[in-house]
């Protein structure tokens, strides 16, 4: 059986947001070894909603953030960030549950990263999971983890 690889925030982001070939390739080839947790969920829904209102009302990140209060907004923008579930599906991605935040701050202070990547880590630790896919050259410096470039 093949370890099980973290996929970050920066990797969804990438192929959502530039189309990068090689990550469709990456995420193709190690389908049903994959995993992500509920804060990089969080992080690619949030950008891509935002994204998504930026680019079709032509609108700036806090205006954007702003017309997303709005219900009718929010709706339109939550429907074209839902493709990101149909892609978490189609390559068996599992979805595990984030560490306890005393882990995070443990990590934060061992590694002096910032809250999603030192929640990350703890996660990962958590459940024994040794390769991140990530663009994110933070995770390059946690020893215990294996750093795929794409």
């Amino acid at each position: 059986m093949k370890s099980m690889i973290f996929v970050d925030s920066s990797v969804f982001l990438k192929h959502f947001l530039e189309g990068d070939k090689r990550v469709l390739k990456f995420l193709e080839e190690n389908q049903g070894n994959l995993v992500t947790c509920d804060i990089v969920v969080n992080e690619v829904v949030y950008v891509l909603m935002k994204q998504y209102i930026m680019n079709k009302y032509n609108l700036k990140h806090y205006d954007a953030i702003e017309a997303m209060k709005e219900e009718e907004m929010f709706r339109e923008a939550f429907e074209a960030a839902k493709v990101f579930f149909v892609v978490l599906n189609a390559i068996g991605c599992d979805v595990i549950p984030n560490a306890r935040y005393t882990s995070m701050v443990k990590c934060m202070e061992k590694f002096s990263l910032l809250p999603n990547d030192a929640l990350i880590v703890a996660t990962c630790i958590d459940h024994g999971i040794r390769k991140i896919a990530t663009f994110d050259i933070d995770f390059k410096k946690i020893d215990f983890l294996e750093f795929i470039e794409l």
